[in-house]
């Protein structure tokens, strides 16, 4: 339905957002009609059913995306379009390939960085963040999710895009500004000779933070991930990093093979985009990926794509799976930093976390 809205707020064509109504009340009545569909499986819940939970968070996903998409459209009619790559497409299939996909991508990339998209993301799974919080009775992590709320809340949506242009419209961009503007690190901007203070300020910070606090300051607090992973229903997915094939592959207390080819694969990409981004900005080579900066693409790439297509794999790829794939490098150097940190995980006796249920 959201995708017909959307397809109605731009073209002003109402059939299609008709038809998606319409398409929608048929699968209301087919759920109505027939319930049984829902059952359990071998005592397992439909929720909990690899199929039906990709296609749960795969249309949420989709929905979520056109909504953001049509709260742009509505909200910054004048900005919205000028931010959205429209190649023509032409006549000649190869042509139109690349400009399909080069528009598919860089639609993706934008809305799921939008100032609307994520403020939508954060009422919808901060909600189940709350949940989550009301039935946990430890102290630590009661403090620990009112912290990822009120994170997600200042440095994903409230700094970048209502603090500076409306306290300080005439301030310098948010790449001038260390961890605020860097909020993944490398790749949030072009690397021009005028930012390497924030960058190297941004690492500093986040290093300080992982060794007083552990990797978690990082990866369960100051991310925006642990808002969309640790709400009530996507927490009660952690079963399937035990009973998905491709799940259990990376999970190991030992680094897997496949961990350490998709960690090298992610931090040679890094650094060398991190160079030609460089030789960019000084006009040493004019290369572009799609049309962006070098180190912009990966940001897009890894973050505004990758990562929902993953977060709706959940099914098949586990939860957290940013952190247990390795294929996020801000993650990857939070770990790093955390071996010369004052925290560390002893276990006294395996059989316990064998037994245990919840996976927590």
């Amino acid at each position: 339905m959201m995708a017909g809205l959307y397809l109605w707020l731009v073209y002003g064509n109402g059939l299609a957002f008709a038809l998606s109504v319409l398409l929608e009340m048929v699968l209301f009545f087919e759920a109505v009609v027939r319930p049984e569909q829902f059952s359990e499986e071998d005592g397992v819940s439909w929720l909990l059913q690899p199929r039906w939970a990709f296609g749960l968070l795969a249309a949420i996903f989709v929905g979520e995306v056109f909504m953001g998409a049509a709260l742009e459209v509505v909200l910054q009619p004048a900005l919205f379009p000028s931010r959205i790559a429209n190649l023509a497409l032409s006549r000649v299939p190869r042509d139109v390939l690349y400009r399909t996909f080069y528009n598919g991508f860089w639609f993706l990339a934008t809305v799921t960085g939008s100032t609307w998209f994520l403020g939508m993301m954060g009422i919808e799974m901060g909600a189940l963040v709350v949940f989550k919080l009301r039935e946990t009775r430890s102290l630590e992590t009661r403090v620990r999710l009112a912290l990822l709320l009120g994170s997600y809340g200042a440095f994903a949506v409230f700094f970048p895009s209502t603090y500076y242009p409306a306290v300080f419209p005439h301030a310098p961009s948010g790449t001038a500004v260390p961890f605020l503007g860097w909020s993944m690190g490398i790749g949030s901007g072009p690397v021009a000779p005028g930012v390497f203070s924030a960058i190297l300020l941004t690492y500093v910070t986040s290093g300080v933070l992982v060794v007083l606090f552990g990797r978690r300051a990082i990866c369960s607090v100051f991310c925006t991930a642990p808002l969309m992973f640790q709400g009530t229903t996507v927490d009660a997915m952690k079963g399937f990093n035990r009973s998905s094939p491709m799940a259990r592959r990376y999970l190991s207390s030992r680094l897997s093979g496949l961990y350490t080819v998709t960690a090298g694969i992610v931090l040679v990409s890094l650094a060398a985009g991190s160079v030609l981004s460089y030789l960019d900005q000084i006009g040493r080579l004019q290369v572009t990926f799609l049309g962006a900066d070098p180190g912009v693409f990966l940001y897009g790439l890894y973050f505004s794509v990758v990562w929902y297509l993953l977060f709706v794999s959940i099914p098949y790829a586990g939860n957290y799976n940013c952190v247990t794939m390795g294929w996020c490098y801000t993650g990857l150097i939070a770990g790093a930093l955390s071996r010369v940190g004052f925290f560390s995980l002893r276990v006294k006796d395996r059989e316990v976390c064998r037994r245990c249920t919840t996976l927590d």
